[in-house]
């Protein structure tokens, strides 16, 4: 591939896992980091004919949300407008499921509804919706809404279920029978390198996933494995843990670990004929490495 590709947020846990795809198969890329995006000349990093956009706040303590706004919405859109007017062919956007809303969904795609709840959805969707505006067959917008990415130094709550799979010899999830869909960081690099050049990814809106949906205790499991951590699955009530989490504010990470949030993925599968590389089990392996 000759395109010359440029990534913001390079240095985060999605660009960091992207940019050694990249390396790996020899592919021509230049990087850069800062929060705040629209202040730069594509000029300083020469010919540019696409854009990997990963930059972005979560919402955390750390972030107000009039910043969160800023970067995640006005900074893209910002970020977006510059790049079309330099002439930059595609623009790849990594959006999030977030945008669904946390409530019980039994299969989403990209024609459910967007219901952000959250001021981290709700900047990601508004960014969405502005930089699509700009999309035509001159400049081509790409959004990806992905689930909960896990890998070696993911952050979030797959950090907290790895610290729990590596720390205690047994787990609470033994009843768990919810079903959730995840993408593991190299998948979602492989499909962000799908984006890039597919001509039926242009203007396109894409759900992903590795392609399956699995309960909490499934994935615990998983990660144990993947960690050579043997661990037993306690049988505790669902609706205890949830009562726990409401009564110390963690309501919103219940819903996360215990709720039900399916992908169907298929138009990924069927118009840019992609299908995850690694499975979660051989994903899982890498964890170690």
């Amino acid at each position: 591939m000759s395109e010359n590709i440029l990534i913001t947020g390079a240095s985060g846990f999605v660009g960091t896992h992207f940019v050694e795809y990249l390396k790996k198969n020899n592919v021509n890329h230049s990087v850069f980091f800062d929060r705040i995006l629209s202040g730069y000349k594509f000029e300083s990093y020469g010919r540019v004919d696409t854009i990997v956009h990963l930059a972005g706040l979560a919402h955390n303590k750390a972030s107000t949300d009039k910043e969160i706004y800023e970067v995640n919405t006005r900074g893209t859109i910002a970020l977006a407008q510059r790049a079309k007017n330099y002439g930059v062919k595609r623009f790849v956007f990594m959006s999030s499921t977030a945008v669904y809303g946390l409530g019980a969904q039994t299969s989403v795609n990209e024609s459910t509804p967007a219901k952000p709840m959250t001021p981290f959805a709700k900047s990601k969707h508004e960014a969405e919706l502005g930089i699509l505006e700009l999309s035509d067959s001159n400049f081509e917008v790409v959004i990806i809404r992905s689930p909960l990415v896990y890998g070696k130094s993911a952050p979030a709550n797959f950090a907290l279920l790895s610290k729990l799979v590596a720390k205690l010899p047994a787990l609470p999830f033994g009843l768990t029978k919810n079903r959730r869909s995840y993408i593991a960081a190299t998948n979602l690099a492989d499909f962000l390198y799908v984006c890039i050049s597919h001509p039926k990814a242009a203007g396109e809106i894409f759900v992903i996933s590795d392609g399956s949906a699995i309960s909490t205790k499934d994935f615990t499991n998983a990660i144990s494995v993947g960690l050579s951590k043997k661990k037993y699955q306690l049988p505790f009530p669902v609706w205890l843990m949830n009562l726990a989490a409401k009564l110390i504010g963690k309501s919103e990470m219940a819903k996360q670990l215990f709720g039900h949030f399916e992908l169907d993925c298929s138009k990924a599968k069927l118009k840019l004929n992609w299908n995850p590389p690694l499975t979660m089990a051989q994903a899982m392996k890498l964890l170690k490495k």
